[in-house]
């Protein structure tokens, strides 16, 4: 009985150790499991991570060949991967036959001082005088600032006493003369503001300083203002004639508002350009700003607030290029391919040029336009479905890629939103001096005066004329001359 007692206890102790190692395997499995778990877990991050460090080195790595930054970023090494342009065959220096490029004398009746000079001895050393002269003088003219550059004019108002009751009556200014600086002045300052990016304390020593004109940031701040209010037709007028224009260009940048991000909208055509500042840059903003466009086609980049164009919109071929160009520079299989790319989109700018040049007429550049849309899309065609395709590929496959080619239907149209980019150019710079605006007011002055002295510059008018002539208006109650 004893030896069965021993065996029964020598296998409840096996059972025992076996119930332990089960559940130690189970509790093995368990961790395994959690294991197993984590490194997928794990997995992921590292793709994403990858991902995430494939898309910052692509970014350290773009420079202006590639991306939208400007040239002025690329560093010294990139400086030196550009390609450089062909030299030209044609010496340096003006050509035979070119239209010359001079001053242009002032009129008789505009010069203020005039000097005679004659010859006192001839060659042979007989003496001459001025009633020996022939002919007319060659005339040179020096032009100098004079010490005072401004006139002050000072009102005197006086008062008087009636004879018939005593009453004693002052005269009064007029509202232009309730102004401490004139028109010509004011309009100066605004134009200074908007041309030279000059900030409200530069405008006060300039005025100060250079002109000795007595001025506090208070009046040069006034004047801005008043400036902006004086151009609030002229704002409309431009907004009007661009939504009546034929072919549009759309384009936007950052600005601020103090700490509040703003946007700022260009539209512009062949004379005349609307800029708009607005809170946010979604589709809802676009649609607004181009409510009302007669625009046979609108040409843009590929940012989806544009999509809603449908067959109106012309993609950007610069914006294209330069993506292009990304790719390629991009070791793999499918490099050849975007080099592909790169060539025919250059090529159809190229062609672009010379039929804007007169070189080629319209059926030229269309034929070869089309020769190389359907080399473009034949290229997409064989990346589609590799690994690592860009969606920029998908796109031109898409429906949206016909937008790329809108142009072949529409002469006149450009291939290159640069025009929107170039008139641009000076707000990212007035941004990047000022930091942006700092109220409502200086929104409306910015996006008022950029529009008036854009139009103004594409219709060859002169803004300072102009603005003078607005602010004059403005300070007798009159309607400004019409901006375009």
């Amino acid at each position: 009985m004893s030896t069965l007692d021993a065996k029964d206890l020598r296998i409840l102790e096996f059972e025992q150790l076996v119930r332990e190692q089960q559940q130690r395997l189970g509790e093995q499995e368990q961790l395994v499991r959690e294991q197993e778990q984590r490194i997928g877990e794990l997995e992921t991050l590292v793709r994403e991570l990858m991902a995430q460090n494939s898309k910052q080195l692509e970014r350290l790595e773009s420079w202006s060949q590639t991306s939208s930054k400007p040239p002025s970023t690329d560093s010294l090494a990139q400086r030196d991967k550009r390609i450089p342009k062909p030299k030209s065959k044609r010496k340096a220096g003006a050509q035979k036959g070119h239209k010359g490029h001079h001053r242009e004398l002032w009129p008789p009746e505009r010069v203020d001082h005039v000097i005679t000079h004659y010859p006192t001895q001839c060659e042979c050393g007989h003496e001459l005088t001025s009633q020996t002269s022939q002919g007319q003088p060659q005339r040179r003219q020096v032009f100098e600032l004079v010490p005072k550059l401004v006139e002050c004019t000072e009102h005197q108002y006086f008062t008087c006493q009636c004879r018939a009751c005593g009453k004693l009556t002052q005269a009064t200014p007029s509202p232009a003369e309730r102004q401490g600086w004139g028109t010509r002045l004011a309009s100066t300052v605004v134009a200074l503001h908007a041309m030279m990016f000059a900030s409200r304390r530069r405008l006060h020593w300039f005025m100060a300083e250079f002109l000795g004109v007595p001025s506090s940031l208070g009046t040069v701040d006034k004047t801005l203002m008043q400036g902006s209010q004086a151009l609030e037709k002229p704002y409309e007028q431009a907004h009007q004639k661009v939504m009546e224009a034929t072919y549009l260009g759309a384009d936007e940048t950052r600005w601020h508002k103090g700490k509040e991000h703003y946007v700022l909208w260009l539209v512009q055509c062949q004379d005349a350009a609307y800029y708009r500042l607005a809170d946010n840059r979604r589709k809802e903003t676009a649609e607004e700003l181009l409510a009302g466009a007669q625009a046979k086609a609108i040409v843009t980049d590929r940012y989806g607030g544009y999509d809603w164009l449908g067959d109106k919109q012309q993609a950007c071929h610069a914006h294209l290029l330069r993506e292009w160009q990304a790719y390629a520079a991009r070791e793999g299989p499918n490099q050849k391919h975007y080099q592909v790319l790169v060539r025919e989109t250059k090529g159809l700018l190229k062609e672009h040029r010379a039929y804007r040049e007169g070189e080629l007429d319209r059926q030229q550049f269309v034929t070869l336009a089309k020769a190389r849309k359907t080399q473009v899309e034949k290229t997409c065609l064989t990346l589609l479905g590799r690994e690592g395709i860009p969606p920029l590929v998908n796109w031109i496959r898409s429906p949206k890629g016909a937008r790329a080619w809108t142009f072949l239907e529409h002469d006149g149209l450009d291939l290159t939103n640069n025009k929107s980019e170039r008139e641009l150019r000076g707000c990212v710079i007035h941004r990047k001096l000022s930091y942006g605006s700092k109220s409502e007011q200086g929104l409306r002055l910015m996006e008022r005066v950029w529009t008036v002295t854009q139009t103004c510059q594409l219709q060859g008018k002169s803004l300072l004329d102009y603005l003078t002539q607005a602010i004059s208006s403005y300070r007798l109650g009159l309607q400004p001359l019409p901006l375009c």
